[in-house]
């Protein structure tokens, strides 16, 4: 009995590895930075297309028919997400969904189920967005703000500095001169006490 329980559980594991393996075989992973726009191509067969639908984390997004002229059902995910379908006749892409200006709220496992004459194919990708471009866009303004910033304080500082070395010389003339001028005044005041004095000895 112990043997028996043995072999179901060896078998079990190796069985829920397989199907691990065969489910995750045909993920495509897919890396992409914070505000980028992300294209998932949903490959399939046109001519034989019935029905197309995309999921994210097993939520409908999309649901799409050929019949009836072609039917589109958008789901409230979809516009809270604001992804869309590409419904472009013209293009290669057609069915593709387009997620612009991503965000991490768009990480996830997305799905696209078509159905066509062969039967139902899956493509699943997993989208993973990274930091968020906002805090590398705040460093660089912040960089180019406080750089001219910088460099005008420098230039103040240095015109400063110019200014107040060229002014002392001044100040020092500007004091020297009063001197000079007391000075020769009271030259002129002794020599006029002399003429005086000269002046009264000749009329004695």
């Amino acid at each position: 009995m112990l043997g028996f329980s043995r072999n179901v559980g060896f078998s079990g594991a190796i069985f829920c590895y397989i199907t691990w393996t065969f489910c995750t075989a045909d993920v495509t992973f897919i890396s992409q930075p914070a505000g980028s726009t992300v294209i998932l191509n949903c490959n399939t067969s046109i001519s034989d297309l019935t029905q197309l639908t995309w999921e994210l984390n097993g939520e409908q997004l999309f649901a799409f028919s050929t019949l009836d002229n072609g039917t589109l059902h958008e789901n409230p995910a979809a516009s809270r997400l604001n992804v869309r379908l590409n419904l472009n006749q013209s293009t290669i892409q057609r069915y593709a969904l387009i997620i612009e200006r991503t965000n991490k709220s768009h990480s996830g496992n997305y799905t696209c189920e078509t159905a066509t004459g062969k039967g139902l194919i899956n493509q699943k990708w997993e989208l993973l967005i990274t930091e968020e471009p906002e805090n590398f866009q705040i460093y660089i303004i912040v960089a180019a703000v406080a750089v001219p910033v910088c460099v005008l304080l420098l230039m103040v500082c240095v015109v400063t500095l110019r200014r107040s070395s060229k002014q002392k010389p001044k100040k020092i003339i500007r004091s020297l001169r009063p001197k000079k001028q007391t000075e020769a005044v009271y030259e002129n005041h002794l020599e006029i006490e002399r003429y005086h004095e000269r002046f009264n000895v000749c009329q004695s």
